[in-house]
């Protein structure tokens, strides 16, 4: 039992690494392979939740599931075919996953009724960093005419839905009130999927730009709820996003 909770985190990791080896030589094997894996992620989080599958599990499951889901997404559909390029893309993302793990499985060996500050701003980094693969994989399959863009649209609610309530969950602000900043963040995420496919720019910056946006609606969502929103945060946020998205306007090739 104790070499489980010292080496399970690793085992998901390789389990992941390996698979998109396979994967990278035999795209057949993926309808084999990822339920497979996410068989091995159901485990890991089982087996650190001591064996029980609540609302706190089903609520933290929401980060590795969507982040291993956006990996998988953006390496089938984006990722470059030089070898070099696509080993360093696997090695790299293996290392966050399990950095990503590791963290969630000291939270839970631990027991603590409240997440630490410290994971709280882990989930939220890589829930942010789902959400831009998840963009950046969207725009690039709206170029295919057989995937029409409400079923693009379905799956950005889906997800996008999911990501926000647990954000909401972590930071306590998870109440039915609050249920409708999910819902407006959510759709309005949805429209500017839509809006910024026309600018004429490549597939990351067009999920750059909502992946700014996203971080935006949450940060001021969150100090809304907090008491604490007011003109001088609204204006250094705006300030923050304009400068951020000037310095992409202005160093990317349009065309």
């Amino acid at each position: 039992m104790s070499f489980l909770k010292k080496y399970l985190p690793l085992l998901v990791t390789l389990i992941f690494l390996i698979i998109l080896e396979l994967i990278k030589f035999y795209p057949f094997l993926i309808y084999w392979l990822v339920p497979l894996l996410f068989l091995s992620l159901f485990f890991f989080l089982w087996f650190f939740s001591q064996r029980k599958i609540d609302k706190k599990f089903l609520s933290l499951a929401i980060c590795p599931f969507f982040f291993i889901l956006a990996l998988l997404f953006f390496f089938v559909v984006l990722t470059p075919q030089h070898l070099f390029l696509v080993q360093i893309y696997i090695l790299f993302a293996s290392c966050l996953l399990y950095f990503l793990l590791k963290n969630l499985s000291l939270y839970l060996i631990k027991g603590e009724a409240s997440l630490p500050t410290s994971l709280v701003n882990i989930i939220f980094f890589f829930n942010l960093l789902s959400v831009f693969l998840f963009f950046s994989s969207f725009y690039s399959l709206a170029i295919f005419p057989y995937l029409t863009f409400w079923l693009i649209e379905l799956a950005i609610i889906i997800i996008i839905s999911a990501i926000v309530y647990q954000i909401f969950w972590i930071y306590g602000f998870l109440t039915p009130k609050n249920v409708l900043f999910i819902l407006v963040i959510t759709l309005v995420l949805a429209e500017l999927f839509l809006a910024i496919y026309f600018l004429p720019t490549s597939f990351y910056v067009n999920a750059l730009f909502l992946t700014i946006f996203y971080y935006l609606l949450i940060d001021i969502s969150y100090f809304f709820l907090l008491g604490k929103l007011n003109s001088k945060i609204i204006r250094s946020h705006f300030l923050i996003i304009f400068f951020i998205l000037l310095v992409i306007i202005l160093t990317m090739h349009w065309g």
